[in-house]
């Protein structure tokens, strides 16, 4: 079983904003780095799993191509509390 871990792409806000389960927008950029992300994997994944947060939940279900996507919320980053 070969297992391909991927985080998600870049998102819409500041690189110096820690954002952990707050759920941000993809970047603008995110069909750009969609495609250049495929070429670095193998194809037709037998099943995705992702974290339920829509900057995952979005690449997942590109990425799954119709194939089972499974949400599983211990995939979300960690909540470290109000800042």
């Amino acid at each position: 079983m070969d297992i391909t871990l991927i985080r998600h792409t870049e998102v819409a806000v500041g690189r110096a904003v820690c954002y952990g389960q707050s759920d941000v927008a993809l970047a603008d950029t995110y069909a750009a780095q969609y495609d250049r992300l495929l070429a670095h994997l193998p194809p037709h994944p037998d099943v995705v799993f992702s974290s339920p947060l829509s900057r995952c939940h979005r690449l997942a279900l590109d990425l799954a191509n119709g194939r089972p996507l499974r949400l599983d919320d211990r995939l979300k980053e960690f909540h470290f509390g109000d800042w």
